[in-house]
């Protein structure tokens, strides 16, 4: 019997090192922080994270990020990285930090491949190494970090899978997937790829002037060769249409005769015909293809580019209110009813269903259909049951009007997205967008 205690103290005493590590929500935007060399490494730098800074974790003295480039492409278990630098954010200066490439050994570090020991300021901080290639290894990051939530020593991390992700408990290397922890540590990778395949990337597109109805534009494609080989007769492909398919087209430029290894150029937009965009409010859909003779010898995944863009004019004749404070039940609050009073010549309702199942173009169903109250959303579905209490036809019919009036001027189509209204203060909020 004492045996079996002490066994199942040594059970709690594991799971709770397993668990040893926390972290704390980094919910408001401004604190976001985008990596700075995003755009101009895309094409060099090998991450797992999003770049931006969701969480702060603590509980342990080393993490850690496992990269494996024979899974970096499906299909593709040859390839390596030329690894030049490791990418790290700090949340805080650091006096002196330690950063290590290991190698794989069953899934755990192994031996040290370099060794590397800096001071860190706030915020991405680049750490050369010996360029050394490589397909699977550890970017570990030790250094004292808080043990509980009250201190400030952190190392951070952005949503994600957590699968590349590790923490130190013991004399061994735990994931964060799979103890709960979906985040991705901030560490990246600089380097090159070095493979007997190519790699074209699409790394930019957008147009030579504003998407407005009417106006002619042509596309502006930057496209990398992200391998050490040279990609022989590159084109591009530019498709673009509208839902109803009343502009439709397809264009084919070739770019050159080759791409150097690791080169990069703009294509010359005056090779590509001009599209010409309806003069009424469309959307479109705009695609694009990088391809090239060694097609069969491509890492493909991050040669192609499709985009839907809205193309809608700023202002128009009428103002639109859609789904407005509406309902057609005589027993309802007199908030509704009175603003059928205010719909004047240039101000056009537009009310409907929304489906469900489509609450994705649809959110007003799933937002305004779960409740309402005072400080709540009004009912635009029909079905709902509960009312507005309080409400004071004078006041409120009032505020409304000079809401309305207001908005009037603006001449737009507008959403209601919230109605507030507060009885004790006797006032009406009404949000539109």
């Amino acid at each position: 019997m004492k045996n079996r205690y002490m066994f199942i103290i040594i059970v709690i005493i594991i799971t709770a090192k397993l668990f040893a590590i926390d972290y704390i929500s980094i919910d408001n935007p401004k604190e976001k922080r985008i990596n700075p060399y995003q755009n101009d490494d895309k094409n060099t730098l090998f991450s797992y994270h999003n770049s931006s800074v969701d969480r702060l974790f603590y509980g342990t003295d080393s993490w850690a990020v496992f990269y494996d480039f024979t899974k970096w492409y499906a299909g593709i278990d040859t390839l390596k990285c030329q690894v030049e630098s490791i990418y790290l954010y700090s949340w805080q200066n650091r006096v002196s930090a330690k950063i290590y490439l290991y190698d794989n050994v069953n899934g755990q570090p192994g031996s040290v491949i370099q060794e590397r020991t800096s001071a860190l300021t706030e915020g991405w901080n680049e750490i050369p190494v010996n360029p050394v290639e490589l397909s699977q290894f550890w970017v570990i990051f030790d250094d004292i970090t808080s043990n509980n939530v009250n201190a400030q020593n952190y190392v951070c991390a952005s949503e994600g899978s957590g699968k590349n992700s590790y923490y130190k408990s013991g004399q061994a290397y735990y994931n964060f997937a799979n103890n709960g922890f979906k985040s991705e540590l901030l560490i990246s990778v600089k380097g090159q790829l070095q493979s007997g395949m190519t790699d074209l990337v699409l790394s930019d597109f957008g147009f030579d002037r504003e998407l407005v109805p009417g106006e002619s534009v042509r596309p502006i494609i930057r496209i990398a060769n992200n391998s050490k080989n040279p990609v022989f007769n590159p084109y591009v492909i530019f498709e673009y249409n509208n839902p109803n398919n009343e502009l439709a087209g397809r264009d084919s430029v070739y770019i050159g005769n080759e791409i150097a290894a690791f080169d990069t150029l703009t294509v010359d937009l005056t090779l590509f015909e001009p599209v010409t965009l309806l003069s009424t409010p469309n959307q479109y859909q705009f695609q694009a293809n990088v391809i090239c003779d060694q097609m069969e010898n491509e890492m493909l995944g991050n040669n192609s580019y499709s985009q839907i863009y809205n193309v809608f004019s700023d202002t128009l004749a009428f103002i639109t209110l859609e789904n407005f404070l509406q309902s057609d039940k005589n027993s309802s609050n007199q908030l509704w009813t009175a603003q059928n009073d205010l719909i004047h010549e240039g101000i056009l309702r537009l009310d409907y269903f929304p489906d469900y199942s489509d609450d994705y173009f649809q959110l007003i169903f799933s937002e305004k259909n779960a409740w309402y109250q005072n400080y709540a959303f009004p009912n635009t579905i029909i079905q709902g049951n509960q009312k507005i209490n309080g409400f004071n036809s004078n006041t409120y019919h009032s505020q409304l009007e000079l809401i309305l009036n207001e908005v009037s001027r603006k001449k737009t189509f507008l959403k209601l997205e919230r109605a507030d209204i507060d009885t004790l203060a006797g006032s009406l909020t009404v949000n539109l967008y």
